[in-house]
């Protein structure tokens, strides 16, 4: 129920008296991706600032989760286009490694100075108030980005940032239990999701203890499972891993040297 639009993107004004979704078929939830995909909610601290490591269970729910995903059909098509089509060369337990690279190896989080090309975020230009670590430390993970999300609160500031959190399950899991609060939509003036495609583009404020984070603008599409979107997200990584691949494939660069940079 997407209600109402939401207001300037500071303000925190809630103008969605109801949440978000109204129900889902929760069955779904007993699927073996849905299951071992929920295993993995605790995995991280959302804290950008804290690093990150993981214990020999977390290792082997990964391990669990990427052997049941790459079981199913999408991933399967994934991987053959990835290799037939777009004509990289490896095995099916060499896919698995580079999935777990791209969606689970830890990297810092900031990268001009550490690992070029390694990040999620570049520190804003002028800040003061951030510190590069002056050693390798491990911050995120791309599955954390994407499916979980995490929170940013600079000194001084009263109301932190929602960075990533891009899956509508985790979101539809928080808001039932009153972790976040859906505040309006807010669509892009030329959006075509406001004809019915099952996407959102949407306001919200993310609670965590006695510290409120706001995401001004967030968006993820409705339905699809875990498996969709790294199968979705990985095809995407394959066909921009070259500008001669990217071109090809209609993709316009937003940030250089990223994909590149990887050693996927």
């Amino acid at each position: 129920d997407l209600q109402n639009p939401a207001p300037d993107a500071a303000s925190m004004e809630d103008v969605a008296q109801g949440p978000l979704f109204y129900r889902i078929a929760v069955h779904m939830l007993q699927r073996p991706t849905y299951r071992l995909w929920t295993d993995l909610l605790n995995s991280y601290n959302s804290n950008v600032n804290a690093p990150e490591s993981y214990s020999e269970q977390k290792l082997e729910q990964i391990d669990s989760f990427l052997d049941a995903i790459l079981a199913t059909e999408c991933m399967r098509v994934a991987y053959h286009y990835i290799t037939d089509v777009l004509g990289f060369e490896f095995t099916l337990p060499e896919f698995k490694e580079k999935l777990f690279t791209m969606w689970f190896k830890l990297h810092p989080l900031h990268f001009p100075i550490i690992v070029p090309g390694q990040t999620l975020q570049r520190p804003k230009k002028g800040r003061k108030d951030i510190e590069l670590p002056e050693v390798d430390v491990e911050f995120c993970a791309g599955f954390e980005h994407v499916f979980l999300g995490e929170t940013e609160i600079h000194e001084g500031d009263t109301v932190g940032v929602i960075l990533g959190y891009h899956y509508w399950l985790k979101f539809f899991l928080d808001e039932i239990v009153g972790r976040v609060n859906y505040l309006g939509s807010r669509y892009h003036r030329n959006s075509h999701a406001k004809l019915g495609a099952p996407f959102v583009e949407l306001k919200f404020r993310w609670d965590k203890g006695d510290q409120t984070f706001l995401k001004k603008r967030g968006s993820f599409f409705v339905g699809p499972s875990p498996e969709y979107i790294v199968a979705a997200a990985s095809v995407a990584f394959f066909e921009t891993s070259t500008p001669e691949l990217a071109e090809k494939y209609g993709w316009v660069p937003k940030r250089s040297n990223y994909v590149t940079e990887r050693n996927v």
